[in-house]
């Protein structure tokens, strides 16, 4: 498989590979205002741990491991407007907070996205937690935050937000 590049238009801004909270359609769309696309990918070397006393997870360098998660990619409308993808990759910087780091890595699509075919590799951005300390050796279980964490992290959320 080859690494696809994006149009010449986002080489600045690549897709959003997410992993943990940002997953989730409820949660995306609060932090978010554009409209976006998103499919099934992975990233190789990093995996996906649990964080002492918070819902979230943390994406960790790990040379062997992978982690499977969602890449969002810009409706044409919003592709073709670079401030509003500005201003939405800027509300996901501020999310984030300073515990992660947002870096380019490339992902392997699960399933089509835009003009791209499953199994095709794009560049994304991924956010990387910066503080080791505080990663459980465990491994952060989807389905628990789909069922449940869910809803103490939009609350939370929605609380830090009204403050």
């Amino acid at each position: 498989m080859s690494f696809n590049a994006p149009p010449a238009i986002f080489a600045a801004k690549p897709a959003i590979f997410t992993y943990g909270s940002l997953m989730f359609e409820p949660v995306w769309s609060r932090v978010v205002a554009g409209c976006y696309t998103s499919a099934c990918a992975r990233v190789s070397g990093f995996t996906r741990r649990k964080i002492r006393d918070v819902t979230y997870p943390a994406a960790i360098p790990s040379a062997c491991s992978m982690i499977e998660g969602r890449v969002y990619w810009p409706s044409t409308s919003l592709a073709l407007d670079p401030i509003a993808q500005a201003e939405d990759l800027a509300a996901l910087d501020h999310f984030e907070d300073v515990d992660y780091e947002r870096v380019q890595v490339e992902v392997e699509l699960l399933e089509p996205l835009a003009s791209w075919s499953a199994g095709e590799r794009i560049a994304a951005w991924i956010y990387v937690f910066r503080e080791p300390s505080r990663v459980l050796d465990q491994p952060w279980d989807v389905q628990w935050f789909a069922d449940t964490g869910i809803h103490e992290f939009i609350a939370s959320y929605v609380k830090r937000r009204t403050m």
